[in-house]
Formats: structure tokens, C-alpha cells, sequence
């Protein structure tokens, strides 16, 4: 058989060993037929190596078109990079739970951090934080991280009890689950505020009042896209009013401000994720 073949994302849907085994000995098998494929896997480059030497295929960097070699592959860089970050902060959850003398809270951001300790300082709840260490675990990739892989490590193990609590966006992202306990490691989501101008984060526990009154003090906090109808096919419908944050960046100064200014009132949502804690760690 001879011709030409082409595939765009060849690894797209293969697991990885498969990537690296398989279908470079698949395309060895037709010696006949020009095989012109687009990757971003590492694995699969390296397998074709393995499988063809240095000779037997060759790597061009899109959109330039220029010849490279299997390590000068940009994947193998970012690859490597992932991967030690991944170590790195495998390596911090574990000294950190193994360091502490008592059961170890990670909620998501360093900002979550301080909202939660300035809403146990407001809301009376001091003796709880006293029960527990809280840390601050990262987005909610770098969460999961610390559920499918120290969790796995930690559990059943007789350490201290891990929490993880995650933003009340992160639920409905596909793949998460549910709330879920295996061993001495649990997983807790905060609750969604329903009808709330902020979708995302852990802003979604303040009012909208709370949020006006941080806004008063700092007009540049947030971006506000005001309540607009929307024609979706032949139906009109009304998006509800929306604030989101005009960068990451703001999120230090607006915690700062609102655990400044802030009272009882303004982090009362904050006793629901109190509670949740106090049952991960019971």
C-alpha cells in the first residue's frame, strides 16, 4: 500500500502508552504510505525515536516550518515543567501535613486564607481555627492535585485529618464530583449564593451591599456588565447583572479592604463555611 496519510492531533483521544507504543509501531507497519501528523504529546515523539531512530522521520516547529530534533520538541520543555511543579508541590502538602500537629485545612487561595480567619475573628468562632492549620492549596487544579495524589498517599495512613474546601464555582466544573470522605481525607464544596452578581471564587460569599460598599472606597475594583436581555434563537431572555474582578491582581486589594472595613454583617456567609469545616475536621 502507498499514499499519503494525514492526521491532526494523532494523540488527541489515545491514552498515553498508546501514544508512545502504539501508534508509532502502527505507522511503522506501512513502510509504503507518508505519514504527515500534528502532536503536542512528548510521548508520542519520543516513541517514534524509539521506534524509527533519528532517521526515519523528521519534526517541523508550526507555523515556521522549521526542522527540529525530538529535543528541542516544545512539549518536552513544558512537560518537564508541569511535572516539577507537580513534584514540588507534592513534596509542600507533604511536609506540611507530616509538620503539623493538627488536622491541616486547604482552601484554594491565599485570599481565602485571610477572609476565613478574619470571619472566624468577627463572627466568634476563634476556638475553631484553634483546632486546625489553614493553608492555602492553590486553584482548584492544584486542589485536585492534593485529592487524587496525596490522598491517595495519606489516607488510611493515621496522620491528621486533611480538608480540602473548595470555591463554590469549582462543584459544577465537569469531572469534580461531589462532596466526598475516603479515610482521613475529606472534600467539601461552599455553597453557590444563588442570584449573586459574582459567579466565581470565594467573592461570591459577600453581599452585594458588601461588595457596593468595597466598591464606594475603590471604583476600580470590579467590571460591571448591568442586567441586559439576551435573543437566544426566537427567544429573548434577561441576563441577570454580573461583577467580576477587572483582574486577578485585584483580588489582594479587595480582600484587604473588605477584611478592613468589613463586620458581622458583611461575613456572615462565612459562618456556613465554618461549619463545613469544623464537620471535615470532626
Amino acid at each position: 500500500m502507498r499514499g499519503i496519510v494525514v492526521i491532526d492531533e494523532a494523540d488527541l483521544h489515545l491514552h498515553v502508552r498508546h501514544q508512545r507504543t502504539v501508534l508509532p509501531t502502527l505507522i511503522k507497519m506501512f513502510p509504503g504510505v507518508q505519514f504527515v501528523v500534528t502532536t503536542h504529546s512528548p510521548l508520542f515523539v519520543l516513541g517514534m525515536r524509539e521506534e524509527f531512530g533519528g532517521e526515519g522521520f523528521a519534526i517541523y516547529r508550526l507555523p515556521e516550518g522549521e526542522q527540529i530534533g525530538a529535543e528541542e520538541f516544545g512539549e518536552f520543555g513544558q512537560a518537564y515543567e508541569a511535572l516539577r511543579e507537580t513534584q514540588r508541590a507534592r513534596k509542600e502538602v507533604k511536609e506540611a501535613v507530616k509538620a503539623a500537629q493538627r488536622p491541616v485545612v486547604f482552601v484554594e487561595g491565599p485570599t481565602d486564607v485571610q477572609y476565613v480567619k478574619r470571619a472566624a475573628s468577627l463572627l466568634g468562632r476563634n476556638d475553631l481555627m484553634a483546632q486546625f492549620e489553614l493553608r492555602a492549596g492553590g486553584n482548584d487544579s492544584k486542589m485536585d492535585a492534593i485529592w487524587k495524589a496525596e490522598a491517595v498517599i495519606m489516607r488510611g495512613t493515621g496522620v491528621n485529618t486533611i480538608g480540602l474546601v473548595y470555591d463554590c464555582d469549582a462543584r459544577r466544573k465537569s469531572g469534580r464530583g461531589d462532596d466526598a470522605r475516603v479515610g482521613n481525607v475529606v472534600r467539601r464544596f461552599v455553597p453557590m449564593q444563588d442570584g449573586h452578581p459574582i459567579r466565581t471564587g470565594i467573592e461570591n460569599l459577600f453581599s452585594r451591599e458588601t461588595l457596593q460598599k468595597a466598591r464606594d472606597q475603590d471604583g476600580d475594583l470590579f467590571v460591571i456588565t448591568p442586567e441586559h436581555p439576551q435573543v437566544v434563537g426566537e427567544e429573548e431572555r434577561l441576563v441577570p447583572e454580573e461583577w467580576k474582578l477587572r483582574s486577578d491582581s485585584e483580588k489582594q486589594p479587595l480582600c484587604d479592604l473588605l477584611c478592613s472595613i468589613g463586620d458581622e454583617s458583611d461575613f456572615a456567609a462565612f459562618e456556613e463555611v465554618l461549619e463545613i469545616i469544623a464537620e471535615a475536621i470532626s
